[in-house]
């Protein structure tokens, strides 16, 4: 979260603090900084909140997507990476996931990202090869930077950080549906290392700048094609701590998804990034180590 706190960027990183809808603020970065490509991050991503909040998100998320878009295009800004999420397909599909499957968002959030993917897609496709798009599909991010640098803000509902808390303080984890149609009956996620999503973002670039991207617009997901159960979760959170605790069960909740997981060969075939971080014991134990440091919402 780049709001929290910058003191973490390297010193000769120029950072400029404004609305990504803000045009003026982008035509100061036009005229200070002459950007070649952009890694459009800026959103509000919490699901819950945006059925609470469904116009903030759609200000946020939506407009501040096609202000960039105009800027980019009116000072030939030729290369954009654009953050989306696996929110846009919604419930309804057998995993694994690929990128041609119908998108049907469950909730605005996941809405205000396919809007977001449809705007850029016809801005390139109209752009007469002046704009060319990456929209990279996160699946579910975890994990804190292995160098220790930055981690998870304060707050996040996701379930690694819920088990990594609870191993820490020695309080009950609460599994929401343990009768899925699953190997354990619990939910499974394909859950990627932020490191290694990173990574994804700049590999993703360098095939935009190395001129490998034959299409306007590309899409891609990011995750390892893997399920991980919230149980499997549990127990990782638990080898991490080096201690146990008291696990329980309560019904599903209105709207839970009983399986989610990536198919990421596309990614793979046309980029051909190799994950680094992949084991679920190194996603938790680094979630783990950033929390019981209490560092955690000091950074990103």
């Amino acid at each position: 979260n780049a709001r929290a706190r910058f003191s973490w960027l390297p010193e000769d990183v120029p950072v400029v603090r404004a609305d990504v809808a803000d045009r003026a603020a982008l035509e100061m970065i036009a005229d200070r900084h002459h950007p070649r490509a952009v890694i459009h991050l800026a959103a509000l991503i919490d699901a819950a909140e945006s059925v609470a909040r469904p116009l903030a998100y759609y200000r946020e998320n939506v407009l501040g997507t096609l202000v960039l878009a105009e800027w980019m295009q009116a000072h030939r800004v030729p290369f954009l990476v654009y953050s989306s999420s696996a929110a846009v397909y919604g419930t309804g599909h057998r995993p694994p996931v690929g990128e041609d499957a119908p998108l049907r968002p469950a909730n605005p959030y996941g809405e205000t990202k396919r809007v977001g993917e449809d705007l850029l897609a016809g801005a390139a496709r109209a752009s007469g090869g002046g704009l060319a798009v990456v929209a990279l599909r996160y699946f579910n991010v975890a994990g804190a930077d292995p160098e220790g640098r930055t981690g998870p803000q304060s707050g996040r509902g996701d379930v690694i950080s819920a088990a990594c808390r609870a191993a820490l303080a020695g309080e009950p984890f609460c599994i929401f549906g343990t009768d899925w149609p699953t190997a354990d009956g619990t939910p499974v996620r394909d859950f990627i290392h932020v490191a290694d999503l990173a990574d994804m973002h700049l590999a993703a670039l360098a095939w935009q700048l190395a001129g490998r991207q034959k299409e306007p617009f590309s899409v891609f997901n990011c995750g390892y094609g893997r399920g991980v159960s919230v149980r499997e979760v549990v127990d990782a959170a638990m080898r991490a701590a080096g201690r146990s605790f008291e696990v329980q069960a309560a019904p599903r909740r209105v709207g839970d998804i009983g399986e989610m997981v990536a198919d990421p060969s596309r990614f793979a075939a046309t980029i051909g990034h190799v994950p680094r971080h992949a084991a679920l014991d190194a996603i938790v134990a680094s979630h783990l180590r950033w929390l019981a440091e209490g560092r955690e919402g000091t950074h990103a």
